[in-house]
Parts: C-alpha cells; structure tokens; sequence
C-alpha cells in the first residue's frame, strides 16, 4: 500500500500504525486483516479506502489523504459509533 493509503488508514485508526492495530487485535502479522473485521469496521475502511484512491485521482497527495482518514473517523465520532480500534474482533478464519 502506497503512502497516502498507509496515511488515510492511520489518521482512521487515531495515529496507530498496522503494526500496531495488528499486536491490539491479536492478528497475525502478514496477510489480510479483513476477515476478522467486524462489518462497521470493514464498512469505514473501505469508505476511507475509496475515498482516498478518488482524492488520489484528482491529484491529492498523502497529507490530504490522511484528511479524508480523519474526516471519517470524526464522522464516527459525531454518530456515536465505536472507533475501528474498539470494533471487536470477528473470530473467522479465512477460508482456503
């Protein structure tokens, strides 16, 4: 994942890198993180995710992306909603 993408998803996880997000949740370190994701977690990175790679097209470097991040996570604040941090884990394996 390319900067601006690594920027939008931290702002959205309040600063925390995937490393960290990772050792929180208890993931394994490489691979997708989605299959453990709750849907309103998957729901707001994929929100952040899109709305990143339209930036991205309209010529938005990684500062602004990491905006668009911390637009939706103030988005989640002001609806009451729990930070994607604090979204329980799902336990599912992928399947193989």
């Amino acid at each position: 994942m390319n900067g601006a993408y690594n920027a939008a998803r931290r702002a959205l996880y309040g600063g925390r890198t995937e490393e960290e997000i990772r050792a929180d949740k208890g993931l394994p370190a490489k691979g997708k993180p989605d299959f453990c994701m709750s849907m309103g977690e998957k729901a707001a990175n994929y929100f952040c995710l899109t709305q990143t790679e339209e930036l991205l097209k309209r010529g938005g470097d990684a500062q602004q992306a990491a905006e668009v991040g911390a637009k939706v996570r103030r988005t989640i604040a002001e609806l009451g909603g729990t930070m994607p941090e604090n979204q329980p884990r799902v336990q599912k394996e992928p399947k193989a």
